[in-house]
């Protein structure tokens, strides 16, 4: 649950009131008849609302009236109330700062309104939503305080779920348009370098498939997206690989966490690049392997992917210019990543690099 010691008790919450009004209408209430009390009496007893009241001028300000609503909530009897301060209600996760607010408003002989971590007498904790004030006499003397509780667990806990589902809404629409993006970008150039609807049909599914295993990388079961590990995503990229070309990959790198929003993209990227390695470079041979390691250095996390012992290189190396990298550097663009190719001597050593928060 969200953290809400320091939000507002409802509409009132934080508001001071001056006790004029009490002070003014004191000499009134004193002059009520006993028919009139006793009329109070019952219907403090019957309200559902919790109220008790405590006597300001004794020492410790001990409790002195509780109504049946009062025990009920905290599940106290009516002789274990009694003659005792209100910070029995108080537990381990009573925050502090909220007690020292209810205590300035003591002192200041004001009204306060607020919300705090309370416990009932089997240790149960709640949310009680308190009210409390002054009473006065006929002369505006201080007399007693009055305090008000009402039970806004069930009522918080569930505008945190709120919260959180509204969160959760807000978070899978951006991933999805980020991911149509992407896929967007895929078909339309795919479209252009496939040579008939079969050849565009398998490299697409291909891609889809990839993508949707970078996708359940960063999404659990809890339905949440959340960040991942490159190492898993790198592990999770290569599995179709597993019968035959999987021993020839290394992975060498410290722990590092991946954003949300660049788990796809680098999903997709690797790949395109592990499909034109096991097509066209290192892993197209029986010798050749292929190193991807990573550091991260000036705000950025650089991944090197490095061919070795694959075909002889011609002029024009394959994949240089084709869809495939067309596709990388515009799914590394939406996340504001660079990749630089390069042919060397022992085969392709390609240069990714991202953003790091």
């Amino acid at each position: 649950m969200a953290d809400i010691r320091h939000q507002d008790g409802g509409s009132q919450a934080g508001q001071e009131f001056e006790p004029s009004t009490a002070r003014s209408s004191a000499a009134d209430f004193d002059a009520m008849s006993n028919d009139l009390a006793r009329m109070f009496q019952q219907a403090a007893e019957q309200t559902r609302m919790a109220i008790c009241i405590s006597d300001a001028r004794a020492p410790d300000m001990p409790i002195v009236f509780a109504n049946q609503a009062f025990l009920h909530l905290t599940g106290y009897e009516r002789e274990d109330v009694l003659d005792r301060n209100c910070r029995f209600l108080q537990g381990p996760d009573t925050d502090p700062e909220t007690v020292a607010r209810v205590r300035d408003g003591l002192d200041d002989e004001r009204v306060r309104v607020t919300i705090l971590r309370n416990y009932r007498k089997d240790g149960t904790p709640f949310w009680n939503s308190l009210h409390i004030g002054p009473i006065f006499d006929r002369d505006g003397q201080l007399t007693h305080f009055y305090g008000s509780q009402w039970d806004v667990t069930e009522l918080l806990e569930e505008r945190d779920r709120m919260a959180i589902a509204t969160r959760l809404n807000q978070e899978m629409e951006h991933r999805s348009r980020n991911l149509f993006g992407v896929i967007n970008a895929m078909i339309r150039l795919s479209v252009k370098s496939a040579e008939d609807k079969y050849d565009l049909a398998d490299k697409l599914s291909e891609r889809v498939i990839a993508l949707s295993r970078a996708h359940s990388v960063s999404s659990r079961t809890d339905g949440h997206v959340h960040e991942a590990d490159l190492r898993e995503l790198i592990d999770a990229i290569l599995l179709p690989y597993e019968d035959g070309a999987r021993d020839r990959i290394a992975v060498i790198g410290d722990t590092v966490t991946l954003d949300k929003k660049q788990v796809t993209p680098l999903g997709l990227v690797l790949h395109e690049l592990a499909t034109n390695a096991l097509k066209y470079g290192a892993l197209s041979t029986a010798d050749g392997a292929v190193s991807v390691d990573w550091t991260q250095e000036d705000g950025k996390l650089v991944l090197i992917w490095r061919e070795t012992g694959g075909p002889a290189l011609d002029a024009d190396p394959p994949g240089q210019s084709g869809s495939g990298s067309r596709i990388m550097l515009g799914v590394l663009s939406n996340i504001n990543a660079t990749m630089k190719q390069d042919w060397e001597a022992d085969g392709l050593v390609v240069r990714i690099a991202i953003p790091v928060e």
